[in-house]
């Protein structure tokens, strides 16, 4: 399909995103057919095109805060300006996807268009470690070709979401192995489609691993059990696999991933 024909993925880089999870953000999505837009808070509140928005990570309330900023002349109860903007763009038939502080910012307790709670509670309150973890997806859900047995694939996560108190209208497309909570979920709202993701899939592109060392805001945060030749190659391990279960949620909001010939080519 030409990626003409299919809607915009708009990467959200206003106050909170974090530089290098948005440059890892923009790689991930430059190996799919949809056009890739960068915007600001100001850019939100224009009558958009329909598309998916993208919030990639950072610290989850900044994001929020940098969103409604341009609303705050105009509505003074701060409370409510986080929903506004990200709400009128998704009743529009705006598609969402939030990664890691992105996951935080779409669930109940803040624009509450994913019916599930989270754990930590607070953002104060996680765990600010980057680490492997192991996800057991249910890719077979939303693709049938992967077929019934899915094995465990080894993820980067760094203080993302846990899914909890799911609602009955969300779809659990993978859960973490140590503690069976939900690291990914999606959800119909109203003429859109949401996609909240803890981890963080785009470092688990080759561009990111094939790197000699780690940013220093990772390597300073590394957990103390893992070193920097472990993390790198228990990903490794899973890189293809987490690549092609990325995919296949992306899919489900019609973002469709290169073929192989234009990717190598």
């Amino acid at each position: 399909m030409n990626g003409s024909n299919l809607s915009p993925v708009y990467l959200f880089q206003g106050e909170g995103i974090g530089p290098i999870c948005l440059d890892y953000t923009e790689k991930m999505f430059q190996k799919y057919e949809n056009p890739i837009i960068k915007i600001d808070y100001s850019y939100l509140i224009r009558n958009l095109d329909h598309g998916t928005l993208v919030l990639s990570g950072g610290i989850s309330n900044k994001q929020l805060w940098g969103i409604c900023k341009i609303n705050m002349s105009v509505n003074k109860n701060h409370s409510q300006a986080p929903f506004q903007i990200l709400k009128q763009n998704i009743e529009k038939g705006f598609n969402y996807i939030g990664i890691c502080a992105g996951g935080y910012t779409g669930a109940k307790e803040y624009v509450n268009i994913v019916d599930a709670d989270y754990t930590p509670y607070s953002y104060s309150q996680v765990n600010q470690k980057l680490k492997v973890r192991s996800v057991k997806a249910s890719v077979n859900r939303i693709d049938p070709t992967f077929g019934e047995n899915i094995p465990k694939l080894s993820v980067p996560y760094f203080g993302g979401p846990e899914f909890t108190n799911i609602g009955k209208e969300v779809n659990v497309l993978a859960r973490f192995s140590d503690n069976g909570s939900a690291a990914v979920v999606s959800q119909q709202y109203r003429h859109s489609q949401a996609l909240l993701v803890s981890y963080h899939p785009e470092f688990s592109s080759e561009e990111f691993l094939n790197q000699n060392d780690l940013p220093s805001v990772f390597s300073d945060n590394l957990e103390p059990s893992i070193s920097k030749e472990e993390f790198f190659s228990d990903l490794h391990a899973s890189q293809s696999k987490v690549e092609s279960f990325t995919s296949a949620c992306f899919a489900t909001l019609n973002i469709q991933r290169k073929s192989r010939d234009v990717l190598e080519g």
